[in-house]
């Protein structure tokens, strides 16, 4: 019986990696995917097309040092009292602790987000002093959402406003992409779907290049998004250790 049963299993891995290769035979990464054992794995490597700059590396060892001290009380209250729980503070784990640290050491006057949810990106952005203006997009106001940590009085004073747009639709990106110059930080957290960061990417890369903007991308460990990140031709570092489990990413424009 537990020899018909080897010899099943042993099957179903070898047609998953057979299905799987299939998926992904266009992909440019080396991929290995063992034939056959109960624990197998896909593994997803993702050649570095470049060393990234002494100033990106200087940026992130700054954040790795800053990062153990970096909390975020007020939020982490918000989520417990929107949610019952929180991940707000988890680190390694979520990037919140990461974009705090990030803003705190850069000091940008103008962050641009593009997705808001529940606004948590937001407001770990709007935690810098520094910090003038967070402009945050999505195709979903705020407010449309059950529950979120936001509330009316964060937009009081004008330092985070939100523009309902889909920068993946060129007449709408013609429409914004003056104020993406004016950014010093772009927080990209949008769908994955496949589709959106492409599309968006493709406007904002050519616009931005050489802007010295720096990009923080999201999830860029999940199927959709590693060839998207590996392909990316920027100097860029992978920062998942200090950040998101799903893959955070540091890019300079």
């Amino acid at each position: 019986m537990n020899a018909q049963i080897d010899v099943v299993s042993r099957i179903f891995v070898a047609l998953r990696s057979i299905a799987i290769r299939k998926i992904l035979t266009k992909s440019s990464e080396r991929i290995s995917i063992p034939e056959f054992g109960i624990s197998s794995e896909i593994s997803v490597i993702a050649p570095l097309s470049c060393i990234p700059s002494s100033e990106l590396q200087q940026l992130v060892a700054k954040l790795a040092c800053l990062l153990p001290s970096t909390v975020l009380e007020d939020l982490e209250q918000r989520c417990l009292k929107a949610f019952g729980s929180s991940v707000v503070n988890s680190y390694p784990g979520e990037h919140y602790r990461l974009l705090s640290a990030l803003v705190s050491i850069t000091e940008p006057k103008n962050v641009i987000e593009i997705g808001t949810y529940h606004g948590l990106g937001s407001l770990a952005l709007l935690s810098g002093d520094k910090v003038c203006n967070v402009e945050t997009f999505d195709v979903v106001p705020w407010t449309a959402l059950q529950s979120n940590v936001l509330s009316f009085d964060d937009f009081a004073d004008g330092r985070l406003v939100q523009t309902i747009a889909d920068l993946s639709k060129p007449v709408i990106w013609e429409d914004y992409k003056a104020r993406f110059r004016q950014a010093d930080i772009i927080f990209l957290d949008g769908p994955k779907n496949g589709l959106f960061e492409k599309t968006f990417l493709d406007f904002l890369v050519p616009h931005m290049r050489g802007s010295n903007c720096l990009l923080v991308v999201d999830d860029i460990r999940t199927l959709p998004m590693v060839k998207l990140w590996a392909g990316l031709d920027l100097d860029k570092l992978d920062v998942t250790s200090l950040a998101h489990w799903a893959g955070t990413g540091i890019a300079r424009l």
